[in-house]
């Protein structure tokens, strides 16, 4: 099994209306960094079990 090692970094530049970010554009920010994560780590989990499974079939 591989580990995974992942960032907390989001970058974000400016709003289109060049206001100053505030708490609800973070909590958001947030809310959506968070779901891309567990997407990324679903989508290794899920190509890790693939490789796995045709690791196991080849050794048959």
């Amino acid at each position: 099994m591989s580990a995974a090692k992942s960032t907390d970094d989001l970058d974000l530049s400016e709003r289109r209306d060049g206001r100053p970010f505030d708490s609800d554009d973070e909590d958001i920010a947030a809310a959506l960094a968070g779901a891309a994560g567990s997407a990324i780590e679903n989508a290794r989990l899920f190509d890790e079990q693939v490789h796995d499974n045709a690791d196991t079939s080849n050794a048959s």
